[in-house]
């Protein structure tokens, strides 16, 4: 594959990634117009980098978990914060995973993934409506990790379903957006892991090994931020719209 396709495959995970306007609905309909097919361990570096801009950009948040779980300490909010990550990792892994041949299936259907982009774009709309003033509980992380699981469908976004659930049960729109970020580290982990059991080197190169992730880390990295702070202030009817347009232009055109 060229390296200019890798570079802008690598650009658009690195944004779609974060944004709520689901990065396997962009990944999927590029890769169609573009004619290209990559093998399925340049997905795999994709998000190796994601993972990576992730990681540093709350890297202090991450630290203060992992010293709470070691003292076990229960009355520390890092703790409870940990806790809740975990808890609503399990019912994602149960949905992803049971339901993982069918969500497959649906990227190569521009007419699923362009109904599912629309569906993305009513449930941002929806979600504005609700303006929350709660941190999240065991009860509200676990429906939280459940919109996770579903957002392995090309089309729905894995952050406008998690940020969204979120507003919806009441949650603050910065701790919604952090806690789904912090979320998408064990969620995005263990996709990697169980496709890369799979996945072979051949047709790989150095662009794709190389450049791919260190792009879509670089990329995630400043629109994590830019999200952040967009979300906060503005809130995420922008891209609920760009999801209705966007998924209505692929229903119509890449059918």
């Amino acid at each position: 594959m060229e390296i200019v396709y890798i570079i802008l495959l690598a650009i658009i995970q690195g944004i779609t990634e974060w944004l709520p306007i689901s990065s396997s609905a962009h990944l999927a309909l590029t890769q169609q117009i573009l004619a290209v097919q990559p093998p399925i361990l340049f997905d795999i570096f994709l998000h190796v980098g994601t993972i990576a801009a992730v990681m540093v950009f709350m890297r202090n948040e991450i630290l203060d978990m992992f010293r709470a779980l070691v003292k076990a300490d229960m009355g520390d909010e890092n703790f409870r914060l940990a806790a809740l990550v975990i808890a609503a990792s399990i019912p994602t892994a149960v949905v992803g995973f049971a339901f993982r041949d069918f969500f497959e299936s649906m990227f190569l259907d521009s007419r699923a993934i362009g109904t599912a982009l629309v569906i993305t774009g009513i449930f941002l709309l929806i979600c504005e409506i609700k303006k929350g003033h709660m941190t999240v509980s065991i009860p509200s992380a676990l429906l939280i990790g459940l919109a996770q699981g579903i957002a392995v469908a090309p089309g729905i976004s894995r952050s406008g379903a998690t940020i969204g659930a979120a507003l919806l049960l009441g949650v603050r729109r910065e701790s919604a957006a952090k806690f789904s970020f912090l979320l998408s580290i064990p969620a995005i982990f263990g996709a990697t892991i169980f496709e890369a059991k799979d996945a072979s080197f051949v047709g790989m190169d150095n662009g794709m090994i190389f450049v791919a992730p260190l792009v879509s880390a670089i990329v995630g990295y400043f629109t994590i931020g830019f999200f952040l702070r967009y979300v906060k202030e503005k809130g995420m009817r922008p891209f609920a719209y760009y999801c209705l347009l966007f998924g209505a232009l692929a229903f119509i055109f890449l059918t």
